[in-house]
C-alpha cells in the first residue's frame, strides 16, 4: 500500500504542473508532507508554521529523512509572507489562515501555482504571465535579431532577486567562459566553463556545461555537459573568443531548448524542465545559427543550407541548399542574404517556398520588427511582405548591428564614439530624437567587449558597466558595478537584469561578483523593520548570552568565543589590557601541523 503522504505530494506536484524550483508549504505541521514534496533535486522546499512546537517536530522529522537543508522549516507570524515578489514556484497551503490570496499571488513567480486545501479538496490557481514582462529566447533576444526585449518592467538595477556561483570565471587570459544565455517560460539556460577559476593553463581542461535554473529564484534545475567544446574543439584560445556556433546555437522556445551539445554537432531538442533529449535534428552537423518561431526550428547549416524542423520532436520539414549569410525569422517568413544569388531572399517559414528576392541590397546586418526589415551598414528599411525598399537614410557613420535597435516603433542608433543616440521613425525614416550622452559615461576606461542591449524603455549600453539610457525622456542612470561577461554581456528580461560572472579585475571596488538576477526599484517603498524585531532567539541564545555558562555576551568584554568575537561580528573587545603582556601558558605541539599528502 503506497505511503499516503508521498501519494499526496506526487498528486500536488503532478496537478500543479510545477516541475522544479522553490516550494513553500504553509501550515506545514509535522513536516512529513513538507519533506515528501522534495521528490528530486530540482526542488527546494520551505515550510512555515505558526506553532513553534510543530516547527520543532517538523525539523526532527525532516532531519530523520536526511533532507534538512534542501528542505527547511521555520516559524511564521503575521499576514505577509517572507519572500520577495515573484520568487516562489509553488505554494502549498493546508490553510491560508490570515494570509490573503493576494499575498500568495505576490510571492508566486509567473506561471507558478497556488495549491490550497479547501472543504471540497485541493484548489489550484495559476499566476498568469504579465503582459509587461518580456523574454530573451535567442542570442539577440528573438528570431528577428533585434536585441530588444519587449519587457517594460526592466529598469536600473536596485535590488537582488537571487545570486549564485561562480564568483569569477576562469581567467582574463583565456577564452571567455560564458558564451550564451537565453530564457523562456520562467527558466534561464546558459553555457559556462566550470573549470577552476584563475587558471589558464591547458593542463587544466575546460568543463563546458549547459546549465538550467529557475529564472525567478535561481534554483538549479539540471546540467548537461557539452563535448567537444571550447578551445580544444575550435582551436582558438584568444581572449574573449567564441565562434558564432557557440553563441547562436542556443535557443529557448516555450518548454523546449535547442542546442548543439558538441561543437559542430547536430542540433538536439531538450525538455526545458528536465534536460532530457527529445530528439536530434539529423543532418545539422556544423550548425551556425538557430532560429525558432511558431514551433518551427530553422537551422543555418555551415552556411551551406537552410533546414527546418518541428521544434517539438525534431521531425524534418524542408531544406534549401544555398550559401547563406545572416539568417532571421519574422513571424511566418525566413529572410537571409543568398551569396549565390547575390540577393536578399525571403522564404515561407511553413514550407520553405520563395516569397520574394531583392538583388539591389548588400546588407552586413539584418533584423526584423513587425512589418519591416532593417538593414545595415547603410540604413535601409524594407517591407517584410514584398521586399521593396521603403526608405534609405544616408548616414555619416556606417551602422553596425551591435549599435542598432528597434523599440517604440523607432530605430535607435548609438554613434561609434558613444557621444549621442539618434532615433528614426521606423515607417518613414524621419529623424525623431537625439540623446546627448557625451558626458554621461564614467571616464577612464575602454568600452566593454560586448554588445549593448535594450528594453522597450532603455538602451543598456556596455561602457564600464550597464548604463541605462532612457528612451522615454527619463533620467539616464549609470551602473558601473553591473559588469557583463566578456563577449556575451548582460541579459534583460523577466522584469530583471541578469548579470553573469566575468574575469575582469579592473575597478574591483565597483564590480559585482557572481551570476546575479537584479530587480528595479520597488513600486512601493519597503517597510522599515525595527532592529529589535529582527532577532529571533533560538534554543541556544540563552547559552550565548549567559556568562555563567562560559560564553561571552556581545557587550560583556569577556573572552573571544567565535571568529569575529560575537554574533554582531564586531571584531573588537572592550577588555582592558596592560601595557606589557606576559605569557600565561604554553605547550609544545608534536608532529606535523598540516595534513600529510
Amino acid at each position: 500500500m503506497p505511503d499516503t503522504t508521498a501519494a499526496v505530494a506526487r498528486k500536488v506536484l503532478t496537478e500543479s504542473g510545477v516541475k522544479g524550483g522553490l516550494i513553500v508549504h504553509l501550515g506545514c505541521g509535522d513536516g512529513k508532507l513538507t519533506g515528501a514534496l522534495r521528490i528530486n533535486d530540482r526542488y527546494l522546499v520551505h515550510g512555515l508554521d505558526r506553532d513553534p512546537q510543530k516547527v520543532a517536530v517538523a525539523r526532527r522529522n525532516i532531519q530523520a529523512l536526511g533532507l534538512y537543508g534542501p528542505v527547511s522549516v521555520e516559524t511564521w507570524e503575521g499576514s505577509s509572507l517572507p519572500y520577495a515578489d515573484n520568487l516562489v514556484n509553488l505554494v502549498v497551503a493546508e490553510k491560508l489562515d490570515r494570509c490573503s490570496m493576494e499575498e500568495v499571488l505576490r510571492v508566486l513567480a509567473p506561471l507558478g501555482a497556488a495549491y490550497v486545501r479547501t472543504a471540497d479538496g485541493w484548489r489550484k490557481t495559476i499566476k498568469p504571465w504579465p503582459r509587461e514582462m518580456g523574454q530573451w529566447t535567442h542570442y539577440r533576444q528573438g528570431p528577428g535579431n533585434n536585441p530588444v526585449t519587449p519587457d517594460t518592467l526592466v529598469g536600473p538595477p536596485r535590488g537582488l532577486q537571487w545570486s549564485c556561483n561562480p564568483l569569477w570565471v576562469r581567467s582574463h587570459a583565456f577564452t571567455t567562459s560564458f558564451t550564451a544565455m537565453v530564457s523562456a517560460q520562467g527558466r534561464v539556460f546558459y553555457i559556462l566553463d566550470e573549470a577552476p577559476t584563475g587558471i589558464a593553463q591547458d593542463a587544466v581542461p575546460e568543463q563546458w556545461t549547459l546549465i538550467a535554473r529557475d529564472a525567478f529564484n535561481g534554483v538549479l534545475l539540471w546540467k548537461q555537459p557539452l563535448s567537444p567544446w571550447g578551445v580544444a574543439a575550435w582551436k582558438n584560445r584568444a581572449l574573449r573568443y567564441s565562434p558564432k556556433a557557440g553563441e547562436d546555437c542556443l535557443v529557448a522556445h516555450k518548454d523546449r531548448v535547442m542546442i548543439t551539445l558538441g561543437y559542430q554537432s547536430a542540433v538536439s531538442i531538450l525538455d526545458a524542465a528536465t534536460g532530457r533529449t527529445l530528439g536530434v535534428c539529423e543532418g545539422t552537423d556544423g550548425a551556425l545559427e538557430l532560429r525558432c518561431e511558431n514551433d518551427i526550428l530553422v537551422v543555418n547549416r555551415a552556411g551551406e543550407s537552410l533546414m527546418a524542423f518541428d521544434a517539438r520532436d525534431a521531425r524534418p520539414l524542408w531544406k534549401v541548399d544555398t550559401r547563406i549569410f545572416n539568417m532571421v525569422v519574422n513571424s511566418e517568413r525566413v529572410i537571409y542574404f543568398d551569396q549565390e544569388l547575390k540577393a536578399l531572399v525571403c522564404l515561407r517559414l511553413e514550407d520553405g517556398t520563395s516569397e520574394w528576392q531583392n538583388p539591389a541590397v548588400r546588407p552586413k546586418s539584418i533584423m526584423t520588427h513587425g512589418d519591416y526589415v532593417v538593414l545595415g551598414p547603410d540604413l535601409q528599411v524594407l517591407s517584410v511582405e514584398t521586399g521593396k525598399v521603403l526608405w534609405t537614410k544616408t548616414m555619416k557613420e556606417k551602422i553596425s548591428g551591435p549599435k542598432m535597435f528597434v523599440a517604440q516603433d523607432q530605430i535607435w542608433i548609438i554613434s561609434q564614439n558613444d557621444k549621442h543616440v539618434t532615433s528614426f521613425d521606423l515607417a518613414t525614416g524621419e529623424e525623431r530624437t537625439v540623446i546627448d550622452t557625451e558626458d554621461f559615461y564614467s571616464a577612464g576606461h575602454h568600452p566593454r567587449c560586448h554588445a549593448s542591449k535594450a528594453s522597450e524603455n532603455y538602451l543598456i549600453t556596455a561602457n564600464r558597466g550597464s548604463e541605462f539610457i532612457s528612451l522615454t525622456g527619463g533620467e539616464h542612470i549609470p551602473n558601473d558595478w553591473a559588469r557583463g561577461a566578456c563577449k556575451y554581456g548582460i541579459m534583460p528580461g523577466n522584469g530583471m537584469l541578469y548579470v553573469p560572472p566575468h574575469p575582469c579585475f579592473c575597478y574591483p571596488n565597483q564590480s559585482l561578483k557572481g551570476l546575479n538576477a537584479l530587480t528595479p526599484a520597488p513600486k512601493t517603498p519597503l517597510t522599515e523593520v525595527a532592529p529589535e524585531s529582527r532577532l529571533q532567539p533560538g534554543p541556544a541564545y540563552t547559552d550565548v548570552a549567559d556568562p555563567v555558562k562560559g560564553a561571552a555576551t556581545p557587550d560583556s568584554g569577556e573572552g573571544w568565543p567565535m571568529y569575529r568575537r560575537d554574533p554582531r561580528r564586531s571584531g573588537a573587545s572592550d577588555t582592558a589590557l596592560p601595557p606589557r603582556l606576559a605569557p600565561l601558558w604554553q605547550v609544545s605541539l608534536r608532529g606535523p601541523l598540516t595534513q600529510r599528502r
